[in-house]
């Protein structure tokens, strides 16, 4: 442990050189992840599997700033990221004593082509989901400076809420994306999403707060999921990593275009009309979602 104690990453070439490894294990290990998850899921219920999934990633982001607090308050960040390495390289171990049933593909000699990172049929899902995301960007960054803003004390629960519904929703939602369709959960998400947006820019107490937590949980943590299903299901098999890794695309440009959208805005036009837009912009992606689904109605690509 007194090692650990030494400043190895006071050398700023240390610090720039694992900024990468940092960000490749972050993309490699989410894709993976939820990839190898589904191929253990039914595809009659990969809906409520996807939901399972999510809980995960759900605690593990509520447990793990907390428990990285502590260890830095006592310890140091070299102690903080040493455990986090550690923690990591047990679930990596823990993988290998899972019973994978491993499907060889077929043996063919072609080129490599761009399909085989990205699905192109399933960018509608990138920008739906990147939507909901833009939204989350938006109130993980700004929450806390409205709260500053607006003398509005507590808006820390917005997140303890938030998990907690999700938590609680999530299975069952899932199931009824199984039984009844994808759509059944993005189209109330939408509309949910937008109102939360809205209550949260024009909101000066911390009860607009919570009921807006609520409304996201349910909104966002409903769609996206379902989205993530729809993705999962229009692919087979050999390409469920192709699919992950594309809808994970989505979730990228909305967390990368919110913050920096939003502060944009919030600087010119304030937090008010900068919440409001952004659910105006939902409730646009709720009528396109209307409009493609439509689309594919007619032209026979979903049910």
């Amino acid at each position: 442990m007194p090692l650990l104690k030494k400043p190895i990453g006071s050398n700023p070439c240390i610090y720039q050189g694992s900024c990468p490894l940092v960000f490749w294990k972050v993309a490699l290990s989410g894709t993976m992840a939820f990839a190898l998850g589904a191929d253990f899921i039914p595809k009659e219920r990969m809906g409520e599997g996807v939901g399972f999934l999510g809980i995960g990633q759900i605690i593990g982001m509520a447990i793990g700033p907390n428990v990285g607090i502590i260890l830095l308050e006592r310890f140091s960040y070299q102690v903080c990221f040493a455990v986090s390495g550690v923690v990591i390289m047990m679930a990596g171990l823990s993988i290998c004593a899972l019973k994978y049933n491993h499907f060889a593909l077929e043996k063919t000699e072609r080129t490599f082509r761009f399909q085989d990172l990205v699905a192109v049929e399933l960018f509608p899902n990138v920008g739906f989901v990147a939507v909901f995301m833009l939204g989350n960007g938006l109130v993980t960054s700004f929450l806390v400076l409205i709260g500053y803003e607006r003398g509005i004390e507590g808006v820390g629960l917005y997140f303890v809420i938030h998990a907690i519904v999700v938590l609680v929703t999530r299975p069952v939602i899932g199931r009824m994306t199984d039984s009844k369709g994808v759509a059944y959960a993005i189209i109330p998400g939408y509309i949910l999403a937008a109102v939360a947006m809205m209550v949260i820019g024009m909101g000066y107490s911390v009860l607009p707060v919570v009921l807006a937590a609520i409304l996201f949980a349910l909104g966002a943590g409903s769609a996206m999921p379902a989205i993530q299903t729809d993705c999962l299901q229009r692919l087979d098999r050999t390409r469920r990593t192709v699919a992950t890794g594309t809808y994970m695309i989505g979730l990228d440009i909305g967390m990368t275009v919110g913050p920096m959208l939003g502060g944009v805005m919030a600087d010119v036009y304030g937090f008010r009309v900068t919440f409001v837009s952004a659910g105006f912009l939902m409730l646009a992606g709720f009528v396109i979602y209307l409009l493609y689904r439509n689309f594919n109605k007619v032209s026979g690509n979903m049910t």
